[in-house]
This record gives structure tokens, C-alpha cells and sequence, in this order.
């Protein structure tokens, strides 16, 4: 064999060896769950006014898939199909509603979009730890389209961090949100 060849052929093979682990299942989910999922401890501000605020990881294309676009804002199953070419989406959303029927009560409403089943939580973080509030498992939109809702009315003023939690087969992710008094 050539010096290349040989060079060649030790490449391949640590790069094989190396393969192994992130070609498991487990490994996989790892790895997307790193380059996907926007992962960070990071907490994003929401003022919340009067008339409500809502905060998401991103947006359903109105102009590429209408249909999917109008269910996920109403949060409920569409009345035809989804039809055409299809792509995965993991989108989390919160929204947030002052009640009147008391100065410091907000409506909760945390919604989520995947490709495969989840089980959606609404958290809130209170003295450094989390309660959970209220969770969901999804339902089944249509093949790679997998839906969950909940809501839920807590006494949360500001400075509260509000988190959103989706939780799959082999991996999870939460969305922190910290609620702030609209100036």
C-alpha cells in the first residue's frame, strides 16, 4: 500500500470508530438536540401591557403552508388534511393575558408544535424551583405534525419566569420566560 492509501484507510477507520456512539439512537437525539433546539440557559424578557403579550421560538410561514399556518394560531386540528410537501417544525409559544378579576392574575396559554409526540409542561420557578403548573401530551395533527395545549391562571407578578417545557423520547427543552410590567 501507498503512504496515502495508508493514511487514507486510518482516517476512515477512526472515523468510523468515532461514528458508533452518535449513530445510536440516543446519540442522534443528542446531537440534534444540540444543533437544533436553540439550547441555552438563556431567559428572555416579555413586558406584559394591559391588553397581553405572547413570546415563541418562531413563526409557521403563512405563504408556504397556510393551512398549518391558521391551526397553529387557532390551536385547534384543521378541518381538511395538510397536504403537500411537509418539513419537521419544533416551535414553542407562550401567551400571556392579564385577567381583570384580579391585579396580579395572568392566563397562561403555552402551545407547541413537533414532529414526532410530545408531553408539553407549564412551569413557573418559584424561590428557585420549579412547580409545575399544568402539562398536556400531544396529539397527532397529521403524519410529523404533533400538537399540545395548555393553560393555565396563576397569580404570577412581575419578575416571574414563566417555563416551557417539551419533552420527547430522548430529549427535552424548556423555553424560560421572565414576565415584566409593560412601562
Amino acid at each position: 500500500m501507498h503512504r496515502m492509501e495508508v493514511i487514507g484507510c486510518a482516517v476512515l477507520l477512526a472515523g468510523a470508530g468515532s461514528c458508533v456512539q452518535t449513530t445510536q439512537p440516543a446519540g442522534l437525539a443528542g446531537a440534534e438536540h444540540r444543533l437544533f433546539w436553540n439550547l441555552g440557559d438563556a431567559t428572555a424578557d416579555l413586558p406584559v401591557p394591559v391588553e397581553g403579550a405572547a413570546w415563541s421560538n418562531g413563526e409557521v410561514d403563512p405563504v408556504l403552508v397556510p393551512l398549518l399556518a391558521e391551526a397553529w394560531t387557532a390551536g385547534e386540528r384543521p378541518a381538511m388534511p395538510f397536504y403537500g410537501r411537509d418539513h419537521a417544525m419544533w416551535l414553542r409559544a407562550l401567551r400571556v393575558t392579564p385577567l381583570s378579576d384580579a391585579a396580579d392574575n395572568l392566563r397562561l396559554e403555552a402551545k407547541a408544535l413537533a414532529p414526532y409526540p410530545i408531553r408539553l409542561s407549564l412551569l413557573i420557578e418559584e424561590n428557585g424551583a420549579l412547580v409545575p403548573l399544568d402539562c398536556s401530551n400531544s396529539e397527532m395533527w397529521s403524519l410529523g405534525k404533533h400538537f399540545a395545549r395548555v393553560e393555565f391562571r396563576h397569580p404570577a407578578g412581575a419578575g416571574s419566569v414563566v417555563v416551557v417545557r417539551v419533552d420527547s423520547a430522548h430529549q427535552a427543552t424548556e423555553s424560560r420566560v421572565r414576565l415584566l410590567r409593560a412601562p
